[in-house]
């Protein structure tokens, strides 16, 4: 090997090196799905004089509209750029005389789930109801109870449900007469249209909502496809995801506040794939709690979500919408009985409800398609017919009692819900309240008869009380013998005994855990009460390992129903056991919040002068504007610090080769020749060239400059052009 090959490989190296860099930093940043759109909160009094601001040349930012509250959505006007620059953000500081308090750029969010189908059905083009035998007909609504229901004559009259999905097809023959085109809604363009893309069918997601539409109202009767389990109640629908699956917070929250005060039931067959832990967005957050505060007029929007696809080894508190309280989280069961193979493991489950039907499956549960083509389908399985067949089920009790709140639905759930003859193989457990309850079905299959029939009935349960309880007393990590790592916490309460936030009765229990550790998620989390019930609220993660990647603590918040009605008044224990394998990434616990959600059994005047032990839990402040888009670029520091101390190292080090090198072969030839100055020049000139290697990033960003279609009143006129992309889960 000559002194040229000698000298050229460690630059070939440099070059590799320094292109791996820049491609893993380029990719982490892709992988965010950054969009131009930015979540302001501005004051109303401010709004007109920051709107005008904004949209100077210089920052060019355009007004898309009101979303929620003090929050107001704009998008970045022709910018290649997927990130604000610290720089702007002082000029956006500086222009609007501070008068925009926080500021959150928007992510692109996968939450539409992959749509499984059993394999007997992928040869059956076309399934008409009026083909299968009579005796056969709908057997999922035979173990429901909604046959009965239907005999005590409620069907979901005047019961309006809005499905929040991809768009649900309104000239459908087995939805069209139960459809309501005035209560539609697209956050994308704001238009009143709420069909699916129907350019696009040969994408089975882009049936989604239909197919969930025909669950809950398919009309009865008319042999074209399945009957809905309230086929006389109105439905209308959000078109809330593009033609992937994804949508953004803003729209989020928009789309579960359409039509607050004329909308009962928002079924919500979507979700986080419960992979990581994911919190709600800042508009969804709020979207949820002024919905079930001020919606229906004030009696509850009651929000249904499923606990997810995900399967044995997710685990759905790690999914924002599934743990939220002011959601009902349903499970899947197999019509066999046994917990269906995708159903997720989760103490947040009220009920559960079939995500597929019998062994013939084609024969048992039908729902509807787009009618461009098939119009009946039997392929549609999952956590979201679940969600589906609980909110038309939830539309037959409304009707039995439209007086029932969001919070009465819950309590009916956990009172009505059948743990006897359907459900095999689960590990039923009695609470302390005397309820029964399983991890994977919440507290039984939803029985639809009995629901109702208690339902006409019902006494509307009492305000709800908050009682919040902090310890910082954690014990010391416990080294076992397998290895293992174990900590103790002991929370004590008298459920803010005599105050305006006295629990006596529990609903929800939160738990917010600050701790630290290279591996969450191979955590077991147990949570004890008083009365000795246990809670799951987190189990470890078999069959990856996820770190957090981070030196920093974690906060978690985990949710269970599973206490209900139980008096929280005692020592709750919190177990956090961090698996062998996993041991030397280490546990330490810095603090533990517990919150208890429910109502209070003693009547007593309250004093309104009393103090309260513990407040109402507030949700953590979302960072300044400077602290949320200055934090968001940390990462692009870090990666431009370790690219040029590393060219650095490289360089010396390349440098210092070549002059041994040299110096070796001049001292061998010495009596010949000698390595003249020019040449060694050129060498170094050659080493100092590969310090700045020409890589343009501006073509990367061109995919994002128009990812959406406008928004609200949109001054910068645009279609919405499809995202080419390719992810899956």
């Amino acid at each position: 090997m000559n002194t040229y090959q000698l000298n050229l490989y460690p630059q070939v190296l440099v070059f590799i090196y320094i292109y791996f860099l820049f491609a893993l930093s380029l990719g982490c940043k892709l992988n965010e799905d950054s969009t131009p759109y930015y979540l302001l909160e501005i004051e109303p009094q401010h709004l007109e004089e920051v709107k005008s601001s904004l949209q100077e040349d210089d920052l060019n930012f355009g007004y898309k509209g009101h979303v929620i509250a003090d929050l107001h959505l704009f998008r970045r006007l022709k910018s290649t750029q997927v990130q604000i620059h610290q720089k702007v953000v002082e000029k956006i500081q500086e222009k609007t005389k501070r008068r925009v308090k926080k500021m959150e750029q928007q992510y692109l969010q996968r939450l539409l789930p992959e749509v499984i189908a059993p394999d007997c059905c992928k040869h059956r083009r076309k399934i008409r109801r009026s083909l299968l035998p009579q005796k056969e007909r709908c057997d999922h609504l035979h173990f429901l109870g909604v046959y009965k229901a239907w005999e005590q004559n409620y069907t979901g009259k005047n019961i309006r449900i809005l499905i929040v999905d991809n768009g649900v097809d309104s000239t459908h023959p087995d939805l069209e007469n139960n459809f309501d085109k005035s209560l539609c809604c697209d956050p994308w363009s704001r238009e009143t249209s709420c069909n699916p893309h129907i350019d696009y069918l040969e994408n089975e997601d882009i049936h989604h909502g239909t197919k969930c539409a025909g669950l809950i109202a398919g009309e009865k009767g008319n042999n074209i496809c399945g009957d809905g389990v309230a086929y006389h109640a109105t439905i209308g629908a959000v078109r809330l995801f593009n033609l992937y699956g994804e949508a953004f917070d803003a729209a989020i929250g928009i789309g579960l506040s359409c039509k607050r005060n004329k909308v009962d039931i928002y079924s919500c067959s979507f979700g986080y794939q419960s992979e990581v832990y994911e919190n709600l967005g800042t508009v969804t957050k709020i979207a949820l709690t002024e919905g079930d505060k001020q919606g229906r007029n004030g009696k509850g929007s009651i929000y249904v979500f499923p606990s997810g696809n995900g399967g044995s080894d997710a685990h759905c508190n790690l999914n924002g919408y599934a743990r939220s309280i002011y959601t009902i989280t349903i499970g899947s069961v197999g019509f066999d009985g046994n917990k269906a193979t995708y159903t997720e493991f989760c103490p947040c489950v009220l009920a559960t409800a079939f995500g597929e039907g019998g062994d013939d499956v084609c024969s048992k549960m039908i729902t509807t398609k787009i009618s461009r083509h098939d119009i009946c389908t039997g392929k549609f399985k999952g956590s979201s017919v679940s969600a589906a067949l609980a909110s038309g089920v939830i539309a037959l009790a409304l009707e039995a009692n439209n007086n029932l709140t969001s919070r009465d639905i819950q309590h009916l759930l956990v009172r009505t819900s059948d743990t006897n003859g359907t459900l095999l193989k689960a590990d039923w457990r009695t609470n302390g309240a005397g309820h029964i309850m399983n991890d994977w079905f919440g507290f039984g299959l939803i029985n639809a008869s009995q629901m109702v029939w208690t339902a006409k009935t019902w006494t509307p349960v009492d305000e709800l009380h908050i009682c919040t309880v902090n310890t910082t007393e954690i014990s010391e990590p416990n080294y076992l013998k397998d290895g293992s790592i174990i900590v103790t916490t002991q929370v004590k309460t008298d459920g803010c005994n005599k105050s305006v936030n006295e629990v006596m009765k529990v609903e929800h229990v939160e738990v917010t855990i600050n701790f630290k550790t290279d591996f969450p998620y191979q955590l077991n989390i147990v949570l004890t009460s008083p009365m000795k019930t246990n809670s799951t609220l987190m189990k470890a993660k078999h069959n990856k390992s996820i770190t957090e990647m981070n030196d920093k603590a974690i906060s978690w918040t985990l949710m269970s129903v599973q206490f209900w009605d139980e008096n929280p008044e005692g020592t709750w224990q919190i177990m956090m056991e961090l698996e062998s394998n996993y041991s030397r990434g280490g546990l330490n616990v810095y603090s533990v919040q517990l919150v208890l959600y429910g109502t209070s059994v003693n009547k007593y005047n309250k004093d309104p002068q009393a103090p309260a032990k513990n407040g109402h839990k507030e949700s953590p402040d979302s960072g300044t504007i400077t602290d949320f888009l200055y934090g968001s670029n940390i990462w692009l520091a870090t990666s431009a610090c370790i690219i040029v101390v590393s060219l650095i190292i490289i360089f010396r080090f390349v440098r210092n080769v070549n002059l041994n090198k040299m110096e070796v072969n001049s001292n061998e030839s010495a009596q010949t020749t000698n390595v003249s100055e020019n040449d060694l020049e050129k060498s170094e000139d050659s080493l100092l060239h590969i310090q700045n290697p020409a890589i343009s990033l501006d073509p990367v960003h061109e995919e994002h400059k128009s990812v959406f279609g406008t928004i609200g009143d949109v001054q910068d006129k645009e279609e919405m052009v499809p995202l080419v992309r390719t992810k899956k889960y």
